[in-house]
């Protein structure tokens, strides 16, 4: 089964901006603490433009607008999941393939890949990184989880493949 394909079908049975926080009770907890980790370690401008690629239902841009972000775009090759993300968001949202952004040069202040990681491989990922540099003026950043269970990454990818990027901060 393709990705596009798993994530479709994925989209018809977690409905809802919790969806991916099904589970047990330790790991809600975990997710609630991973998302106040990277709210309060990422410094974002409310004036800032910002593109999250791989957006999946919006949970993400819906944290966002909580803390008054206005300057919000999210794509997503999933059409089920950018469907979902449309009922709960006020932000721009777009089916499109990470790989080939349509958005003009430095068109963003800011991009986004929030636990997007695990879910594709180098060659994706590694063109998806050119294609946030290429759309982003300021910073990309990239926070995900690559010891989670079924993740094809380890610490040593993860590395090799952002060695070709000017790297700011590894936290």
């Amino acid at each position: 089964m393709n990705d596009r394909l798993f994530w479709e079908n994925w989209s018809k049975k977690h409905k809802g901006l919790n969806a991916v926080v099904i589970g047990s009770r330790a790991i809600a907890t975990y997710r609630n603490w991973l998302e106040n980790l990277v709210f309060n370690s990422i410094k974002l401008d409310r004036k800032e433009n910002i593109l999250e690629i791989g957006c999946g239902n919006g949970r993400w841009i819906k944290k966002l607008e909580q803390r008054r972000f206005r300057n919000l775009v999210g794509i997503d090759f999933s059409k089920n999941l950018i469907k979902e993300a449309k009922k709960y968001c006020k932000a721009r949202f777009y089916v499109m393939n990470s790989t080939k952004l349509k958005f003009k040069n430095k068109s963003f202040d800011v991009s986004l890949l929030l636990l997007v990681l695990p879910h594709t491989d180098w060659n994706v990922f590694k063109k998806t990184l050119e294609e946030a540099a290429r759309v982003t003026k300021n910073k990309v950043i990239i926070m995900d989880e690559p010891y989670t269970k079924g993740s094809i990454w380890d610490m040593d990818d993860i590395v090799k493949i952002l060695k070709d990027f000017r790297l700011v901060e590894i936290k």
